[in-house]
């Protein structure tokens, strides 16, 4: 009786017991097993990385904001993109802020903050006038 026991255990039995025609299915499955069990490198999923914690206080203060917007939960059920338009907004509103388009030329600027200076020194002036004066203080040579 041990011995069918162990039989049992051992899936001989089980597989005494099955149709000829999985014979096939299963040295395929066992095979496989073999092979995967042989190579070293199986592609598997890489690890997921975790970034740093928030601050204790930062993620207070942005869970306070959270339970305040509960005020609005009809809002949100009611529109499914509400919430992305929410946190994306919150986003443009958290330093630093982005300044768009192409960096400046610095005599450029230079020009355009002397022009609005000079036409408030000089209010009935010509702007060629005022550009004469400028020129100097901003193309070198």
């Amino acid at each position: 009786m041990r011995g069918t026991l162990d039989q049992i255990a051992a899936g001989d039995v089980a597989n005494q017991y099955r149709e000829p025609r999985f014979a096939e299915l299963d040295a395929q499955i066992d095979g496989e097993g073999a092979e995967r069990q042989r190579e070293p490198n199986v592609r598997r999923k890489p690890k997921r990385r975790h970034s740093p914690r928030l601050p204790a206080a930062v993620r207070k203060e942005i869970s306070q904001c959270a339970r305040q917007l509960q005020q609005h939960r009809k809002l949100f059920t009611a529109d499914a993109k509400l919430k992305d338009r929410a946190s994306r907004f919150l986003r443009s509103l958290l330093p630093p802020k982005r300044k768009r388009g192409r960096p400046g030329i610095d005599s450029v600027t230079k020009a355009i903050r002397l022009r609005r200076r000079f036409k408030g020194q000089y209010p009935g002036e010509k702007p060629e006038l005022i550009w004469k004066r400028i020129y100097p203080e901003t193309i070198p040579n």
